[in-house]
């Protein structure tokens, strides 16, 4: 399993555990460490730090990365899991395929369209930018945001900003989605087209007109009226 599917680097102390648990598994075996089939966070958590202490046992010695494992042994609290590390063990523990598109959960439509342009798992999609999306014809604004938000969910966060605003940053847009001055307050789909053209606070959008707003990319007179009527109502 690719610890980069689940945003899991070699900086990150829990990349070490999830080798240290796929490497259990290896050894012992699926069937040896279900809980009756319930895979709770707590049973996650004790998992790794068997694990974790396992793999300190047998390769503390090697000075490659032994020092590295003794202190991850060390320190490594099961009690506090990171969203990644649990939806790896849980992948892990079932089987699941984790570069499979399913994981995203995008609507039939869209999973349809990627499979089309020829983008047949996670991976794919990771390799593949905005511009290439948009110039398979068959995904719009709306179906990149979409792919955006799921690979947002899953982890990828710095790839789903680079979809869904070309040029920004995570940090960059998680600060913005905080700001009530935002245009990121708005409905996602006319937020995002703002956002991309270069509009970004609400403030930069009161001095447009509704024909502004119409010439920019990717905003149609409708989403334009749209935008004006969503502007007037947190207004009012």
């Amino acid at each position: 399993m690719q610890l980069s599917h689940y945003n899991l680097s070699s900086r990150d102390p829990e990349a070490y555990v999830a080798i240290a648990a796929e490497d259990l598994v290896s050894s012992v075996g699926l069937e040896a460490l279900h809980a009756d089939g319930e895979l709770t966070r707590e049973y996650l958590g004790m998992l790794s730090l068997y694990a974790i202490r396992r793999a300190a046992r047998l390769f503390g010695e090697d000075k490659s990365y032994g020092k590295t494992i003794r202190q991850v042994s060390e320190r490594f609290d099961p009690d506090h899991l990171s969203e990644n590390l649990i939806r790896f063990l849980t992948d892990l523990l079932t089987g699941t395929k984790e570069d499979s598109l399913d994981q995203l959960k995008l609507s039939s439509r869209i999973q349809n369209r990627l499979h089309q342009a020829g983008i047949r798992n996670i991976s794919d999609l990771l390799g593949t930018s905005r511009k290439d999306l948009l110039n398979t014809r068959s995904l719009d604004d709306t179906a990149i945001d979409e792919i955006a938000d799921a690979l947002e969910k899953l982890g990828y966060k710095e790839k789903a900003v680079r979809l869904a605003f070309p040029g920004s940053t995570y940090r960059e847009i998680a600060k913005a989605r905080s700001d009530p001055d935002s245009v990121l307050c708005l409905r996602k789909d006319l937020g995002n087209r703002l956002y991309r053209n270069g509009v970004k606070t609400l403030t930069q959008l009161r001095e447009l007109s509704v024909d502004d707003l119409a010439e920019m990319d990717g905003i149609s007179y409708e989403a334009a009226m749209r935008i004006s009527w969503e502007l007037s109502h947190l207004e009012g």
